[in-house]
């Protein structure tokens, strides 16, 4: 736990003032570096061999560029037609299915769920900074309501056939945790967004956002392993921070253009 609020401490600052103070430019260099080295754990975690790992990973990089330049309501929509489909699968996971057979469409599957939400990402940072401050909130706030709510309290299991420790009491914790976020930053950003709005979207988020966190879980379950990565001491890999970001993006992205933002 030590090493993970370190690593937190250190990476907060870090990805605030890259958001404030980095070019346009230099968001998508980010952005499209993150989509690489996402793309590299995902590759491993679906055993693809080292060299189609590299190439994956340079195929998802290109990919999230290539859709930073289009309309982000359009991404967005297509988007969630995806993590439709994910909800609907996620009750129905079976672990043993880790086969060969399934590799292309594991592979699409990544592709699908890293590119369009971290292109978002990037047009949220460079449209409205303080959009994207509040998303982020938001989800680091539930997830530690999650955590410390469900720890403590969590006595329903919210998805046992993919990740146990998950409960109901967790979720409901880490989706108040995130609305009281999203509404604390309606202070801070007036002209943002009304509290009431800014709160519903950080609860919304944050519930979204469980989806991408157990399709993660899936494909993590499916490869026997527990982090997809060992890039941030404490956290795990990339993937395992941006899991609930690529179902919460598109989503709140979505409902951002739809009342006007």
């Amino acid at each position: 736990m030590a090493t993970r609020i370190l690593t937190a401490l250190v990476l907060i600052p870090l990805v605030l003032a890259g958001i404030f103070h980095l070019s346009d430019l230099g968001v998508l260099a980010v952005i499209v570096v993150l989509a690489f080295l996402a793309g590299l754990e995902w590759a491993e975690l679906i055993h693809i061999g080292r060299g189609g790992r590299i190439a994956f990973a340079l195929l998802g990089a290109g990919l999230t560029g290539v859709l930073s330049g289009l309309e982000p309501q359009m991404i967005a929509a297509a988007a969630l037609v995806w993590w439709g489909l994910v909800a609907a699968e996620l009750p129905v996971f079976l672990a043993q299915t880790d086969s060969p057979v399934y590799r292309a469409p594991d592979a699409l599957a990544g592709l699908v769920t890293l590119a369009p939400a971290l292109a978002l990402l990037g047009g949220l940072v460079t449209e409205s900074p303080w959009a994207a401050v509040t998303l982020l909130a938001a989800i680091w706030a539930g997830d530690s309501g999650a955590y410390v709510i469900g720890s403590a309290c969590g006595r329903h299991r919210l998805a046992p056939n993919i990740s146990p420790g998950k409960t109901w009491e967790g979720l409901i914790g880490g989706g108040l945790l995130g609305g009281a976020a999203g509404g604390a930053l309606a202070w801070l950003a007036p002209g943002l967004a009304s509290l009431p709005v800014l709160a519903g979207l950080g609860v919304l988020v944050v519930v979204i956002g469980q989806v991408g966190d157990l399709f993660e879980s899936m494909v993590k379950r499916r490869a026997g392993r527990k982090d997809s990565g060992r890039w941030l001491p404490g956290h795990g890999g990339i993937l395992d921070r941006i899991d609930s970001l690529t179902a919460a993006v598109p989503v709140y992205t979505f409902c951002l253009r739809g009342i006007g933002l």
